[in-house]
């Protein structure tokens, strides 16, 4: 077990249905801490090293939580180029997932060859956007790019998730716009999406987890602020006493995504076709972008303290920091892992939800956990 630690979840069945679930997190969810008495950019040097999971996000939230505690104005293409690397980051963990991580739950080959194609476009992607390294210190410089060389490499990333996912452009699956034309799709496509999509299709599973957890809203600062003060409020996070879920599915809202929020709620097949739509939409956003000057963020001066928010791959990622005298004397972070893995949160709610025999639960419940995403290791133990 690394520094992200872990997550127990335990279901207790009676019959044909979950009766109960316990999910028990060892995340050491106040690591932040000991970059507590260091100086800003010292400790933003330290966060890359703290977090390997999302660690370009964790970068950039860290250093806009910096930013704004110095009343410092993020420039516009630092800004840009700051959402950019977010973006591949994104991208390169939701294909980690796809590729990697889901097909043995369906007893299938990983696509490593895909995912290395993945890792070095990330790579020369990542080194054209900071290729000095410091765009994630305060007031970090950006390098100039050609959009001919960018274009190259993006369109080259593009034609690879045509390839390994969709079987047809990004731009052309961001057009399906109900259930028929996503069933019609994953009957003549064979890709391991397809096929995973057809298979939950197939055995009635595109609802397996509905429930009633609602979207954590976008947060005010200053109320945001307030909940810092709280300690619990990293631990199990509740936003105006309910937990709530940050994740590709709360954030993807397209006509085939609404149809089927329409038809099944938060069940499991919206939520994969929204990671799905999440690359499709990345790669056309990726693709699209031209170095040039962005518009003007707002900044919120907050007198020595400082929050950042990124959404990162599997939801939205807050730092928080106090700064006196140029130091840190506070510093905390929320993961999204907290929200949708709260005890009584949107996992608990879909998981026990689940029914059918005890192979057919556990098979939902890993599929259903993975297209969440807790972005460490889990246990998922099945009693009764």
């Amino acid at each position: 077990m690394g520094l992200e630690g872990s997550i127990s979840i335990d279901l207790q069945l009676d019959g044909f249905a979950v009766a109960e679930v316990a999910i028990a997190s060892r995340r050491p969810v106040h690591a932040s801490r000991v970059l507590e008495g260091k100086p800003a950019d010292e400790a933003l040097g330290f966060l890359g090293m703290l977090f390997s999971v999302c660690g370009t996000a964790q970068s950039c939230a860290g250093v806009r939580a910096c930013e704004q505690a110095l009343d410092h104005v993020e420039a516009p293409m630092v800004a840009a180029r700051r959402n950019l690397m977010v973006q591949l980051e994104s991208l390169r963990e939701h294909l980690w997932r796809l590729f990697l991580d889901w097909p043995p739950l369906q007893g299938e080959e990983e696509d490593g060859d895909a995912m290395q194609k993945m890792l070095r476009l990330h790579a020369a992607l990542s080194g054209m956007l900071d290729p000095q390294q410091d765009l994630f210190r305060i007031s970090g410089s950006v390098a100039l790019v050609d959009d001919g060389d960018w274009q190259r490499l993006t369109g080259q990333l593009s034609a690879l998730v045509q390839e390994r996912v969709f079987a047809q452009s990004p731009e052309s699956w961001l057009e399906l716009a109900d259930v028929q034309e996503l069933d019609s799709w994953a009957g003549r496509t064979d890709t391991f999406a397809a096929r995973l999509l057809r298979g939950v299709r197939e055995r009635r599973w595109a609802a397996a987890g509905r429930c009633s957890v609602e979207a954590l809203p976008d947060l005010d600062g200053c109320a945001l602020a307030r909940y810092f003060d709280y300690q619990t409020f990293v631990e199990t996070p509740l936003w105006h006493g309910q937990p709530r879920e940050t994740s590709a599915f709360t954030r993807v809202n397209t006509p085939l995504t609404a149809a089927l929020q329409a038809d099944f709620g938060n069940g499991l097949l919206p939520r994969l076709v929204a990671r799905l739509s999440e690359m499709a939409q990345l790669c056309q956003e990726l693709q699209a972008f031209r170095f040039r000057e962005a518009p003007q963020p707002a900044c919120l001066a907050h007198s020595g303290m400082g929050l950042g928010q990124v959404e990162a791959a599997r939801g939205r990622l807050i730092h928080q920091i106090v700064l006196e005298e140029q130091q840190i004397t506070r510093y905390r972070i929320l993961a999204p892992t907290e929200w949708n893995f709260h005890p009584k949160g949107v996992v608990a709610q879909g998981l026990a939800a689940l029914t059918g025999t005890e192979a057919q639960i556990r098979e939902q419940a890993r599929l259903l956990i993975s297209a969440i995403d807790p972005c460490v290791a889990y246990e998922l133990n099945l009693h009764g």
